[in-house]
């Protein structure tokens, strides 16, 4: 029997991952089309936003760079392909 929740959620999904990545290209040189096809899940969504929050945060430059080494496992490959696009 097929949950009744799920066509719901898959729709509420789909809207959270086209919002994120709206608001994703707003705040960085690259299309929501570009960055649609760099990040293509919500997890590399939500990774590209937690690096943006290091970067631009109200921290000095050491506790940022604590920061990112800190998350450099989960961020790493966001940073990589993000880089890769723009350089």
């Amino acid at each position: 029997m097929p949950n009744r929740f799920e066509q719901i959620a898959e729709s509420v999904r789909e809207k959270t991952n086209a919002e994120l990545a709206e608001d994703l290209a707003k705040l960085t040189p690259l299309t929501q089309d570009k960055l649609a096809r760099l990040l293509p899940t919500k997890a590399d969504k939500e990774n590209m936003a937690r690096l943006m929050a290091i970067v631009t945060g109200s921290t000095n430059h050491n506790q940022k760079i604590t920061a990112l080494r800190d998350n450099i496992d989960d961020l790493g490959g966001v940073v990589l392909k993000v880089l890769g696009a723009v350089l």
